[in-house]
């Protein structure tokens, strides 16, 4: 009868600190992509754009960044009936309100 032989146990050992370093990586690089992730989709901009006041004599029209990150607004497009109009907001603004009305304009482009 043959006796069974057994792995030599410092061998088993250090396989299997191995095995268990290597799931820990494993884990590791897991929850670093999570948590990356996490910081990439925690500094969205969110523009809320609200207008008060429609069928009173003080009407105002807002965009406010309400969210993390900077609202970057690359383009913007000013329409009237239906047609495009190619022209500054401010300009526009100024030159379709009569000047008997009150126009009244804050902008602010700062970080905080």
């Amino acid at each position: 009868m043959k006796k069974l032989k057994l792995p030599n146990m410092d061998r088993l050992l250090g396989l299997s600190a191995i095995l268990l370093s290597l799931c820990t990586l494993i884990v590791f690089f897991y929850q670093t992509n999570l948590i990356r992730k996490q910081q990439y989709m925690s500094v969205y901009p969110h523009l809320e754009i609200g207008h008060n006041g429609i069928h009173s004599e003080e009407y105002t029209f807002t965009i406010e960044n309400k969210g993390v990150g900077p609202a970057i607004i690359e383009t913007l497009l000013i329409g009237k009936n239906g047609e495009l109009i190619e022209q500054d907001f401010v300009m526009f603004l100024r030159k379709e309100i009569s000047e008997t009305e009150n126009l009244e304009m804050e902008f602010s482009n700062h970080l905080t």
